[in-house]
């Protein structure tokens, strides 16, 4: 499954968005662990060096939160 660890090798293939479901429900602050997914996440996207698409990790996640 995609960790936080793993989530770099995972992102650089190119993909718009992940499921991260064993690493949230398993946590012991499943709100914390989308927050520290949501954090990596935009700091992968903010090293790309062209505009990306919106991410549709952030959209689900984020709404969650709310």
């Amino acid at each position: 499954g995609v960790t936080l660890e793993n989530l770099p090798e995972v992102w650089s293939t190119g993909c718009d968005s992940v499921a991260m479901i064993a690493a949230v429900t398993s946590a012991t602050n499943p709100a914390t662990a989308i927050k520290d997914f949501l954090k990596r996440w935009q700091e992968l996207e903010s090293e790309k060096t062209e505009p990306s698409s919106p991410s549709v990790l952030v959209a689900i996640a984020g709404s969650t939160l709310e």
